[in-house]
C-alpha cells in the first residue's frame, strides 16, 4: 500500500491548499473515522474480505474465459460471440461485480491498520469502486431482465446498434456520476459511512457544504455589523 500512499500524497501536493470549505469537510469526515476497530467490526471485515477475494478470483476467471472466447471465437463457432446480447450483458455485469469485489477486498487494508480513516488512498479507491460497481451491476442486471422479457415475451430483441449504444450509455452514465462529485468537491468526496466500507456520502456532503456556506455567510454578516458598530 506504500505505492498508494505515495500516489495519494503526490495528488494532493499538486492540488495546492484546500479551500476553507474543504478543510471543514475533512474535519467532519475525520470524526466519522473508526479508530480503533471494535472486535466485532474487525471480525466482520475479515469475513467480508475473504468472500470478496473469492468473488474477485471467480469473476476474474469468468472474465478471462469469456474474453478468450471473444478473441478466438473462430476456433469454436461460425458466429461472433459478441453478437449474442445475453453474453455481452453478462460480460459487463461481471466487470461491474469484479469492481465491487476489488472494493471490498480493500477491507484488508483496514484490518491491517486496525482503523477506517479518510482522506486516504484506500478510502478513495474503495469508494470509487463501490460507487461504480454497485450502480453498474444493478443497471446491467436490469438490462438483462429487460432483454430477457423482450426475447421471451415479445419474441424480439433490440437492433444491435441500439443495444451497443445502450451498453456504452450505461458506462458513460457511470463515469459522469463519478466525475461530477469528484470534480465539485476537490477530488476527495469519499468518507467512512460508519458501517464497514468507505462509500459515497453525496447527500451528507451536499448538506454539509450548504451548512458551511451558511455559517460563513453568517460570520461575515456578524463581522460586518461589528465593524459598523465600531465605526
Amino acid at each position: 500500500m506504500s505505492f498508494l500512499r505515495n500516489a495519494w500524497s503526490s495528488w494532493h501536493a499538486k492540488q495546492g491548499d484546500m479551500s476553507e470549505i474543504q478543510k471543514r469537510l475533512v474535519t467532519e469526515w475525520s470524526m466519522a473515522n473508526i479508530d480503533p476497530l471494535p472486535d466485532d467490526h474487525r471480525r466482520g471485515l475479515i469475513a467480508v474480505s475473504v468472500l470478496a477475494l473469492i468473488s474477485a478470483v471467480t469473476t476474474f476467471g469468468m472474465l478471462s474465459f469469456i474474453t478468450y472466447r471473444l478473441i478466438f471465437w473462430k476456433r469454436y463457432t461460425k458466429t461472433y460471440l459478441g453478437y449474442n446480447q445475453c453474453v455481452v450483458l453478462i460480460y459487463n455485469l461481471l466487470i461491474a461485480d469484479f469492481q465491487q469485489s476489488l472494493a471490498f477486498s480493500l477491507n484488508i487494508h483496514w484490518i491491517a491498520n486496525n482503523k477506517i480513516y479518510s482522506p486516504s488512498a484506500a478510502c478513495f479507491l474503495q469508494g470509487l469502486w463501490v460507487q461504480i460497481g454497485d450502480t453498474s451491476s444493478g443497471l446491467f442486471a436490469l438490462a438483462i431482465a429487460l432483454q430477457t422479457f423482450m426475447q421471451v415475451t415479445l419474441g424480439r430483441q433490440l437492433e444491435y446498434k441500439w443495444f451497443v449504444s445502450g451498453v456504452v450509455g450505461i458506462w458513460v452514465f457511470e463515469i459522469i456520476m463519478v466525475i461530477i462529485p469528484v470534480a465539485s468537491h476537490g477530488g476527495d468526496p469519499f468518507a467512512p459511512t460508519g458501517a464497514w466500507v468507505c462509500a459515497f456520502p453525496c447527500v451528507r456532503m451536499s448538506s454539509n457544504t450548504c451548512t458551511v456556506l451558511a455559517q460563513d455567510r453568517e460570520e461575515r454578516r456578524v463581522g460586518k455589523e461589528c465593524m459598523e458598530s465600531v465605526d
